[in-house]
């Protein structure tokens, strides 16, 4: 942060763990992503409840830019802690059906990868 500091320049992490570090870093007045909020909206539309999008709202930093998508795929690993995990596999279903992909990288480890077929209701 002081090397920049000279330019007038501002930090944008990208940081794909958890969430609690995103909020440390916006404490200590760097700017995140918020990669957390596409996969608690697409919860909240699954399973019809908003509880875990609203504690996120609640919680989140508020020095961030938010995102609905990325070239990574939807983050897992973002929202550990926020959701409960026994939903991801039916999100991941649903994600991967409608052409969406997956990030996993630390958090969470699928029992295999999601190969089933889609119907209707993905």
């Amino acid at each position: 942060k002081q090397v920049v500091k000279p330019y007038d320049v501002q930090l944008l992490c990208e940081v794909h763990e958890d969430f609690k570090l995103n909020i440390e870093l916006a404490r200590h007045g760097y700017w995140v992503y918020d990669f957390a909020l596409p996969l608690l909206m697409l919860h909240a539309l699954k399973f019809k409840t908003a509880e875990p999008l609203r504690h996120w709202l609640s919680i989140c930093p508020r020095r961030q830019i938010t995102t609905l998508d990325t070239h990574d795929g939807m983050g897992v690993d973002d929202v550990t802690g926020l959701a409960p995990l026994a939903a991801v596999p039916e999100l991941e279903r649903s994600i991967v059906c409608r052409g969406g992909s997956i990030n996993y990288k630390h958090y969470y480890e699928p029992a295999a990868k999601f190969e089933a077929g889609c119907d209707d209701d993905g």
